[in-house]
C-alpha cells in the first residue's frame, strides 16, 4: 500500500472538497487531512503517479507530492489515534470500541476503525445517517451499496429493518463490516463482496448507494431495477458541481427527485422510483 502526502501553500475547503473527490473517484481508500496537508491511501496494483499529478496540474496549484510504501496495519493506528466519536442529532452516537464514558443516546453504533470508508465523520455518511433518522424502516427490505465500515446498514437494522443486503467490492471492507456488525449484535444483515450486478438479486424499499459520482452513474439503472414501485434511493458521495449530471440520470432511470441535502459543500439526494 502507499501513502500519497499532498502539501499546499493554501488550501481552501472547497478545494479539499475537489480534492478529496477526486482521490476518491482514482480508488483511495482512505483520506487524511491535517492543515495544508492531505494524505491519501491506495493499494500498490492500483496506484499511479501521473494520475495523481494530473489533479494539481489541471487545478493549477502548486503541490509537493511525497510517496511512501506503507504497511496496511498502519492505518489502523492512525484512524485509533484519531478518531473521535461523532453525534448526530439528539438520536444517534458513532464511537469505537476504545472510547470511553460517553454518554448514552437512543441508538448506538460502535464502529472498529479500520481501511474502510464510513466512520461517521465525513459529511456524505453524516448526511445519509441524518436522513435514515427520519425514515420508518420497520419491516423494510434495505440494500446498502458501497458498504465500507458497515455502518449504514447497521443503523438500517437498528432503525428497524426487516432485512440489510450489503455489499462492497472491496474485501477489507468486507470483512471490516462483518466485524461491525458482530459488533453490534445484529442480526438481519448479510454481506457480500462484489458489485450490485454481482451478488443482489432481490428488489428492496430502500436502496443507500455512498459511493461516487462515476459509480453512481454507471449503476443507477441497477438501482432501479433493485427498488419496489416507490422505493427510496438514497444516494451520495459527490460534490455539490456533480449534482445535476446525476439529477438528471436518476431521472432516466424513472426517479422522482425527493430531496436534496448539502454539508460542507457535498449532496446527498433523496429519490423514489415512478411506479410503472
Amino acid at each position: 500500500m502507499y501513502e500519497v502526502e499532498l502539501s499546499f501553500s493554501f488550501l481552501s475547503p472547497v478545494l479539499e472538497d475537489l480534492i478529496v473527490a477526486k482521490l476518491v473517484d482514482q480508488g483511495f481508500e482512505g483520506v487524511w487531512i491535517e492543515n495544508r496537508s492531505i494524505k491519501a491511501y491506495i493499494k500498490k496494483e492500483i496506484f499511479d503517479i501521473q494520475n495523481v499529478q494530473n489533479i494539481w496540474q489541471n487545478l493549477s496549484i502548486p503541490v509537493n507530492c511525497q510517496v511512501h510504501e506503507i504497511q496496511e496495519t498502519n492505518w489502523n493506528a492512525i484512524w485509533e489515534s484519531s478518531f473521535e466519536p461523532v453525534v448526530i442529532g439528539d438520536k444517534l452516537l458513532i464511537k469505537a470500541p476504545f472510547h470511553k464514558d460517553i454518554p448514552s443516546y437512543p441508538i448506538e453504533i460502535i464502529i472498529q476503525p479500520n481501511m474502510s470508508f464510513g466512520t461517521g465523520h465525513h459529511p456524505t455518511t453524516h448526511l445519509i445517517a441524518e436522513y435514515l433518522l427520519q425514515c420508518n424502516l420497520t419491516n423494510k427490505i434495505v440494500l446498502d451499496a458501497g458498504t465500507g465500515t458497515g455502518i449504514l446498514a447497521i443503523l438500517a437494522e437498528k432503525l428497524g429493518a426487516q432485512m440489510v443486503y450489503a455489499f462492497d467490492i472491496d474485501k477489507i471492507a468486507v470483512q471490516n463490516s462483518m466485524d461491525n456488525i458482530q459488533l453490534n449484535a445484529c442480526q438481519n444483515i448479510h454481506v457480500y463482496r462484489g458489485t450490485i450486478s454481482d451478488c443482489i438479486n432481490i428488489t428492496a424499499d430502500y436502496l443507500i448507494a455512498n459511493i461516487n459520482r462515476n459509480v453512481l452513474i454507471a449503476e443507477m439503472e441497477e438501482y432501479a431495477k433493485r427498488l419496489k414501485d416507490k422505493g427510496v434511493l438514497i444516494i451520495s458521495g459527490f460534490l455539490m458541481n456533480d449534482t445535476t449530471i446525476l439529477i438528471e440520470k436518476a431521472q432516466g432511470a424513472d426517479f422522482t427527485l425527493l430531496q436534496k441535502i448539502e454539508k460542507d459543500n457535498w449532496n446527498a439526494l433523496v429519490f423514489k422510483r415512478r411506479q410503472l
